[in-house]
């Protein structure tokens, strides 16, 4: 829509055609020159709005009466502009507003009636305004209509409008519960989220006291220290446990503000909180996880530890002393590897349920990993800790019912006294730690308190420790052979390697009390090492220097074939294959055990041997637990009957029967037999009568080393 300028001295209005007319308008000045009869127009003057008067004809002309000084106020324009340009008043409404208004206003001088509009207008610099304009029709006798009307600026009651539209929605809506009470804590009104997360509805809140949100974990004390902080301080804030409708506690972080009236004075109490629950839940399953074994639910290292500190801290306050349990399931780590893990963890979680049982409220127990459980009790009389003691060993012997296998443990018990022993909790542990060892040598399900002896074993196996690191560096290792001959013409056709240790002050250190600790110790992996090494490397030159066919068997420990970092395999591969040597030139032993083991590692291993043509013994055969059906699953070529059978062949008819099975066992599984222990001829001659193939023992000759040994080989028969 366009406007065109027309003469000034007339009049400013505007048609239906949007023609616009104009006449002069009376200026400010003027207006205060007025006569008291006009003493109105001069009021309005000083008003920051502007009062229009304007007149309509029938024929659509409109004649713009008068105009307050107002109007340069709102539109920045006076009328002395508006005489010379009248068309800014309606180019600065809004473009988007500009039709709405001119329509609206055309309809209104139709009907006639009021004319009501609100609408934006663009101000220099590109400002916004908005401005409510008010138009009062009066009709004429001669048919035309007088409009009184009023502009007025609206800008700050909209903002203020939509910053309260705005509150109102944050209110209602807010993530946070919000209350609204009044100085002595009435409820005055609640928002949506309040309901939500307490239950209770606007109508059941509004106009009762905060009384109804506690809980009764709070005593009347608290809310008395907190109201007295927002008396002084005007703000309180902290977690708090709130009551739902339906008598549950909600965690909650609350805070509490108070609004001040021109006084000074606390008008309004504002507090508004938010459900912490799943923070808290968070926060719960961290500090289960940093203070609980998962496995058995049970207190962990760090848990045990600060528990145990609070109580050394007020052992002064009291006529008692501190005991702590080292408990270690016996046979656990056989259990484990022949059942699996998953039988060996069900295992762990019912011999904790089975010690808790025999503890007293107030006792902590925990689980610091494996089968290491850690008792400590305050205590006033020895006979209590016996009676623990005694109770946990009798719950730990019974039977375990672990699926479809029933299995039989037991446990060893070490014992230290705080502060007898040890007045750290380090040196406690590792007292208690030295009586459980104590305990399985005894002969395991049995309890010992700590001794100042025990401080010295362990000493002296530390040193042990130490000393057989240095033995690897220092090559005070070396490797022994004992002959293996058939029994039916003894010849030589086998010999079984032993690690030996000869320490320059110790001299030989028997392997009964090293090769136990290089298992603990990892140590074992380079000893084995080591071994097949230098029988390889011998191996190579005998085959050079003794013709015909004859076989070296080297112990592999468990721990060994249990490694994923260095499997022995992989070793025992390039090592016979940088040697020049066959695989069916050295025979692996193992211990019986390893046969239920059910690590796959240990299956997969078993079965590599098997297929580069490395043959198998199994030693000590008779001893401990094997199935028949894994002899033939994992390929088995030779059983050892241990020494415990032979040494009494002579006088002990079970012994006798025991060898006779397994020979007859074996030969109906495709598999051969060594006997171990031969000392006398008696008992190689019961033996190969038996059926038994190869034999092994001081009869035929000691370990002896490399050299002793190639000139046995060179006379081949013995």
């Amino acid at each position: 829509m366009s406007y065109s300028k027309s003469e000034v001295d007339l009049y400013v209005g505007l048609n239906k055609k949007g023609n616009v007319e104009v006449r002069r308008l009376p200026s400010r000045a003027e207006y205060s020159e007025q006569t008291p009869r006009d003493l109105p127009v001069q009021l309005v003057a000083q008003v920051h709005k502007a009062l229009v008067q304007l007149r309509s004809f029938p024929n659509g002309r409109q004649h713009l009466l008068w105009i307050s000084p107002g109007i340069n106020d709102l539109y920045e324009v006076s009328p002395e502009e508006l005489a010379s340009d009248p068309v800014r008043l309606i180019e600065r409404i809004h473009p988007e507003d500009r039709d709405a208004f001119l329509s609206h206003w055309l309809k209104c001088q139709k009907t006639p009636t009021p004319f009501d509009s609100e609408f934006r207008v663009v101000l220099p610099g590109e400002r916004e305004s908005v401005f409510h304009c008010q138009m009062a029709p009066e009709q004429q006798t001669d048919k035309s209509i007088i409009w009184h009307g009023v502009v007025i600026d609206v800008s700050e009651q909209k903002a203020d409008e939509t910053r309260m539209q705005i509150a109102r929605e944050l209110y209602q809506h807010n993530q946070q519960g919000l209350v609204i009470l009044s100085p002595r804590g009435k409820i005055l009104n609640v928002n949506d989220t309040f309901t939500k997360l307490t239950g209770f509805t606007r109508e059941e809140s509004v106009g009762k006291t905060s009384k109804i949100l506690r809980s009764k974990l709070y005593p009347p004390s608290f809310y008395e220290t907190m109201w007295a902080s927002l008396e002084a301080n005007g703000r309180w804030e902290g977690e708090f446990n709130e009551r739902r409708k339906d008598g549950t506690l909600c965690p909650q972080w609350l805070t509490i503000s108070g609004i001040h009236d021109a006084d000074g004075k606390v008008s309004h109490w504002v507090a508004q909180f938010f459900d912490i629950s799943q923070i808290k839940e968070a926060e719960d399953i961290i500090w289960r996880q940093a203070n609980y074994d998962d496995l058995t639910e049970l207190p962990n290292r760090r848990m045990f530890f600060d528990r145990l500190g609070q109580a050394i801290k007020t052992l002064h306050r009291t006529n008692r002393q501190i005991a702590l349990f080292s408990i270690d399931l016996d046979h656990f780590k056989t259990v484990n590897d022949t059942l699996g893990h998953a039988v060996g963890d069900e295992l762990l979680v019912q011999a904790g349920v089975r010690i808790m049982k025999c503890i007293r409220e107030g006792d902590t127990l925990a689980r610091f990993g494996g089968d290491e459980f850690v008792i400590f009790i305050e205590y006033s009389r020895l006979s209590i800790i016996e009676r623990i003691a005694g109770n946990i060993l009798e719950a730990l012997s019974q039977p375990f019912e672990l699926g479809q296998e029933r299995v039989f443990l037991g446990g060893s018990i070490g014992i230290s006294v705080y502060p007898r022993d040890a007045d750290s909790i380090n040196g406690m542990l590792r007292c208690a730690d030295q009586a459980m060892y104590a305990a399985k040598q005894r002969g395991r399900n049995c309890f010992e308190y700590f001794t100042p002896s025990m401080q010295a074993a362990a000493r002296q196996r530390m040193q042990m420790i130490n000393e057989l690191r240095q033995a690897l560096e220092k090559e005070q290792l070396w490797v022994a052979y004992q002959p293996i001959i058939d029994l039916g013409n003894r010849r030589i056709v086998k010999a079984e390697a032993l690690v030996r240790w000869q320490h320059p002050v110790m001299g030989e250190v028997s392997p009964v009390n090293f090769i136990p600790l290089a298992e603990d110790t990892g140590l074992i992996m380079a000893i084995g090492e080591f071994v097949l090494s230098a029988v390889a490397q011998q191996l190579a030159q005998w085959r050079e220097m003794y013709p015909g066919d004859f076989q070296i068997s080297v112990n592999v420990s468990p721990i060994q074939l249990q490694s994923n970092d260095r499997p022995v395999f992989d070793y025992w591969e390039q090592c016979i294959e940088s040697h020049g040597l066959s695989g069916s030139d050295i025979t692996m032993e193992i211990t019986e055990g390893l046969l239920l083991n059910e690590r796959p590692e240990v299956k997969q291993q078993l079965l590599a041997f098997r297929n580069a043509g490395i043959e198998v013994a199994v030693d000590d055969f008779g001893t401990g637990y094997s199935s028949l059906s894994y002899l033939k699953k994992l390929h088995i070529d030779y059983l050892k009957i241990d020494r415990s059978f032979v040494h009494q062949l002579e006088s002990d008819n079970d012994d006798m029967a025991v060898c006779e099975a397994i020979i007859v066992m074996a030969g109906k599984l495709g598999l051969q037999v060594i006997a171990e222990g031969i000392e006398t001829e008696q008992q190689m001659s019961l033996l190969k009568s038996a059926g038994c193939d190869f034999g092994q023992g001081y009869l035929f000759s000691k370990p002896v080393n490399a050299e002793s040994f190639g000139e046995l080989l060179g006379k081949r028969q013995l």
